[in-house]
């Protein structure tokens, strides 16, 4: 039995039929894109994505770690005077009040956002090693400049996570920083460097601290991954 329809009339129905089809295909494809649970650190990544850390938009004052560092580095310095070596961690909180290893602002940070446990604020640089693998000396020879400690408080990447798993970032804020020579800075995020220090691992450092290698990555080439398409937005 001959099809009543014309050869242009199947033509129009076979494709109109294969439109229907594939447009069926990408409609369902979108619905589960857009309603199936994607997680992200146990948080539901919505289909506009979500904000890894929303308290973070507030800033804070980064004085408040200046102001520890300062009254820290006075111990560390009279330590080195009568022991000819740096303090420990138990050295210097029998010498200093609990609040000066903490800031008001801890709980909007973005490692406070990761690990809501963490009780450790400030980073110990001094007891590690150099970039270069050798023991931080007591005393930096002239010339030589170490990173002693660090506050990552006040460095706010902004992450927000889609969920096909890339991510944008908007960084701001600064990494207070107590140098071996007494001076504290505030680094702004953008500023900082990254170096390897294995095969998928790198490392925050600073411009101008001793033993860093020559090769260095800026901030955003590290957050940058274009392999999985992530992208830092350009600054405010």
């Amino acid at each position: 039995m001959q099809s009543s329809l014309k050869p242009d009339r199947r033509k129009v129905v076979v494709f109109s039929l294969t439109t229907f089809f594939i447009a069926s295909l990408l409609v369902g494809w979108w619905i589960r894109k857009v309603t199936f649970p994607i997680y992200f650190n146990g948080k539901l990544i919505p289909w506009y994505g979500l904000k890894v850390n929303p308290a973070g938009d507030v800033l804070g004052n980064p004085e408040e770690a200046v102001k520890d560092f300062r009254q820290i580095y006075a111990v560390m310095e009279r330590y080195r005077r009568e022991h000819g070596k740096l303090p420990g961690a138990g050295e210097l909180m029998k010498e200093l009040p609990r609040d000066a290893f903490h800031t008001p602002d801890f709980g909007r940070s973005d490692i406070h956002a990761a690990f809501s446990d963490t009780t450790a604020e400030y980073i110990w640089q001094y007891p590690a090693e150099r970039p270069n693998g050798q023991a931080y000396p007591a005393t930096p020879k002239p010339g030589e400049r170490d990173v002693w400690m660090i506050c990552d408080t006040y460095a706010r990447m902004n992450q927000t996570v889609f969920r096909d798993r890339h991510s944008e970032y908007s960084p701001k804020g600064c990494y207070v920083v107590l140098w071996s020579d007494g001076t504290v800075e505030k680094i702004p995020v953008r500023d900082v460097i990254y170096y390897q220090t294995g095969r998928n691992e790198w490392t925050l450092g600073f411009r101008g601290e001793t033993g860093l290698p020559t090769k260095v990555t800026s901030l955003t080439e590290h957050l940058g991954d274009k392999r999985n398409f992530n992208r830092v937005l350009p600054g405010s």
